[in-house]
C-alpha cells in the first residue's frame, strides 16, 4: 500500500494507557469529599478557563450529572454529549483532577493521514480498527460528532424541524444533510477521542497483526507505523484500557 505523504502539524492520534477499571469505578469509589473537591476544581478551572459563558450552565449540569449518576450517553441530548465529549477528555488532561486513571502516555502520534492506510487496510468484519476513522464515546458505539461545522449544521437542521419550509429553505436543508454525510467521510474531527477497554486493545492487536502485511512502513520516521503496533501490543499484555484521542 502506498500514499502521498505530506508533514502533519500535530494533528493525529495519541494513545495514552489507562486504568479502565478505575475510569469505570471512580464515581462508585471515591469519597463524597473527595468528589465534591473534583467538581468544585472542575468548576473553578475547566468551566472559568476552557468554556465560554455562554456554555457553562450546560456544562456545570453535565459535570454533575458525570458524578451523581455515572456517564450514560443515551440519556443526553445531542448539546448535551457534546458537552460531555470535551468534559471527558478533559479528564484526561495534564491538568485532570483524576490523575489516578492515567498510567503512561506513548510519546508519539500517528497523524491522520498515515491512520487513513491502517483503516483502509482493515476487513469488513473487523470491529475496532474502523472506530479510528472517527472516534468513539466512552461506553458507546457511536461516532463522535464534529465539535465543529457538524455541530452549527446539525443545531441548524434541528431548528427547521416539524417546521413549513420555503423553497429556499428546504434546498438549505438538503446542503446541511450532504455536508453532514461528506464530513462522515473525512478525517476524525479536533478533539475526537477512542476509549478501548482491555478487551477490546485484545481485539485490537489481533486487527492489526492480519494487517500488518499491508502496511508500508517505508513512511514510519512520520508515521511511527512500528511503534504504534508494537505499543497496542505491550498495552494488550498488560491488560490496561486505552484512550487515543486527536488534537491540533
Amino acid at each position: 500500500m502506498s500514499s502521498t505523504y505530506c508533514k502533519a502539524d500535530g494533528f493525529g492520534w495519541h494513545l495514552i494507557e489507562v486504568d479502565y477499571k478505575a475510569i469505570e469505578t471512580f464515581s462508585e469509589v471515591a469519597s463524597p469529599e473527595r468528589i465534591a473537591r473534583i467538581v468544585k476544581e472542575l468548576n473553578d478551572y475547566y468551566l472559568m478557563e476552557l468554556v465560554g459563558e455562554d456554555e457553562r450552565i450546560l456544562h456545570k449540569k453535565i459535570i454533575n450529572e458525570i458524578f451523581t449518576n455515572g456517564l450514560h450517553y443515551s440519556k443526553l441530548s445531542f448539546v448535551e454529549a457534546i458537552a460531555a465529549d470535551q468534559i471527558f477528555r478533559f479528564l484526561f488532561s495534564a491538568e485532570s483532577p483524576i490523575p489516578e486513571i492515567v498510567i503512561e502516555d506513548q510519546g508519539f502520534y500517528v497523524p491522520t493521514y498515515c491512520m487513513t492506510d491502517i483503516i483502509h487496510a482493515a476487513s469488513t468484519e473487523m470491529k475496532i480498527i474502523p472506530l479510528l476513522k472517527r472516534g468513539r464515546r466512552f461506553r458507546s458505539q457511536k461516532s463522535i460528532e464534529c465539535q465543529e461545522n457538524s455541530f452549527n449544521l446539525k443545531k441548524e437542521i434541528v431548528a427547521l424541524n416539524g417546521k413549513r419550509l420555503s423553497e429556499d429553505e428546504e434546498k438549505r436543508v438538503a446542503d446541511v444533510q450532504t455536508n453532514l454525510a461528506q464530513k462522515e467521510k473525512e478525517n476524525p474531527c479536533y478533539y475526537s477521542y477512542l476509549l478501548l477497554s482491555p478487551k477490546e486493545v485484545k481485539d485490537l492487536a489481533s486487527e492489526l497483526e492480519r494487517i500488518k502485511n499491508k502496511i508500508d512502513f517505508s513512511y514510519d520516521d512520520e508515521c511511527f507505523f512500528k511503534d504504534f503496533f508494537d505499543s497496542i501490543n505491550i498495552i494488550a499484555e498488560k491488560e490496561s484500557g486505552l484512550l487515543l484521542y486527536t488534537v491540533d
